[in-house]
């Protein structure tokens, strides 16, 4: 009694998330996942689940009641909703990796990608589905109507125990096999891909996920019920990181990643005003500190890492007025001498008004003046410069490629959501 209430409720939790998976298909964590191959991977899951729980069920009471022509039908329908949850995987790995890969050349106008962008929209993936699923609905055809096709397909619930023979488990593993093969040659593809959706980090966890069954491989001859309980594990596995999670991130909108352009790489005031710029410009000084000790003119230029700190948390004061904050910058930075400035800005500042906001400016100058003087060009011959002038250029090619697929769609969406929210920050629409 307790495993059919079992099936009634994963039943009710799957047509529930189908439901909502329907209802927010417009959103863009669930349209920018090709809906259609969605729809497909979670009622195929829900329908593999309900055929699986059979052979769990029976297994406790009673294994051999099918007759001949419903265990053919279990077989073909096992078969159908298995590669119509699988297949669908491997499209979105190529689709991804289509879209964003990028070869050797970098090149934005790739004559390549612009023949082929049907490969990114959704009839040609449908296609391609169909296609993919010809040698499955032959293999139903075969064990439909040849007599002896039971010999060679595993999941005959009406054979006893003793009964297994070598074929049909050495054709089980060499599917196995070359499933996971395929799911691993598809993850790999895409393991440097970044995108704004998180679609290469659910189809990494969904190849973890996958793995799972053919562990479990071997009990198909000694016990068919712990053969079969890694199935409905994986597939629910599956609903949950494929359907439920993107069901609720379409109810909150994650911000998009910032954009870096050549410009902000022309000044020192641009680069500190973007997110990776600013890291990659901390990096530098971190590793300039490691390897030598600057001067600059009679004064010693100190740390330029201190500097770079020391004046994010001026801006930092600034913007809220914690006397307490002003307090901590003065006695950290100026009274220990970390910092240089000149003599007369030090004084103005130890006798100043610790709340306010302005208290810091000239210092903030100076130091400004400093990195922009003596760091900021031997951070343009850095390391982390050319790096930073590579990741541009990818991602234009990004940028280009998604104005040509329909995930620009959402990049426009959201760069106007974004614009309203925070008109005074460069707005975000790409990773």
């Amino acid at each position: 009694m307790l495993l059919y209430i079992i099936v009634a409720f994963a039943f009710l939790v799957y047509v529930g998330i189908g439901i909502m998976l329907y209802k927010r298909r417009k959103e863009r964590n669930i349209k920018s996942r090709s809906p259609v191959l969605i729809y497909i991977t979670h009622w195929s899951n829900l329908l593999e689940t309900l055929l699986t729980f059979p052979i769990i069920i029976e297994g406790y009471l009673n294994p051999y009641e099918l007759d001949y022509y419903e265990n053919r039908l279990y077989q073909v329908a096992a078969l159908i909703a298995h590669y119509l949850v699988y297949f669908p995987y491997i499209l979105r790995c190529y689709r991804l990796y289509f879209i964003f890969h990028l070869d050797k050349d970098w090149e934005i106008q790739n004559n390549r990608f612009k023949q082929n962008i049907h490969r990114t929209r959704q009839r040609w993936l449908v296609k391609m589905l169909c296609f993919c699923m010809i040698p499955v609905i032959t293999a139903c055809i075969i064990c439909l109507f040849w007599k002896d096709a039971d010999k060679y397909f595993p999941l005959n619930l009406s054979r006893p125990k003793n009964d297994w023979v070598d074929i049909p488990d050495c054709v089980y593993t060499f599917v196995c096999f070359t499933e996971e093969l395929i799911m691993i040659a598809g993850i790999y593809a895409i393991k440097d891909i970044s995108d704004d959706f998180n679609m290469s980090n659910e189809l990494f966890y969904v190849g973890i996920i996958w793995f799972l069954t053919p562990a479990f491989s071997i009990y198909i001859r000694s016990s068919k019920v712990i053969w079969a309980i890694p199935y409905v594990i994986r597939n629910i596995l599956l609903m949950l990181r494929s359907s439920l999670v993107p069901v609720i991130w379409s109810f909150f909108n994650k911000p998009l990643f910032e954009p870096l352009t050549i410009e902000m790489l022309s000044s020192l005031e641009l680069t500190l005003q973007n997110a990776a710029t600013l890291e990659a410009f901390e990096e530098f000084l971190r590793l300039e500190e490691l390897t030598t000790t600057r001067s600059f003119g009679s004064i010693n230029c100190g740390s330029g890492l201190s500097m770079l700190e020391f004046y994010l948390k001026c801006r930092l004061f600034a913007n809220s007025g914690s006397s307490n904050l002003a307090e901590n910058i003065f006695e950290d930075y100026l009274e220990t001498k970390i910092v240089h400035i000149p003599a007369e800005v030090y004084l103005e500042i130890e006798n100043g008004d610790f709340t306010d906001a302005n208290l810091f400016n000239k210092a903030e100058n100076s130091v400004i003046e400093k990195l922009k003087t003596y760091f900021y060009p031997k951070f343009m011959t850095s390391d982390q410069y050319f790096f930073l002038k590579r990741l541009i250029h990818r991602q234009e090619i990004y940028q280009y490629r998604l104005m040509q697929t329909s995930l620009h769609e959402f990049q426009i969406n959201e760069h106007k959501k974004m614009v309203v929210e925070c008109d005074d920050w460069p707005v975000p629409t790409l990773d």
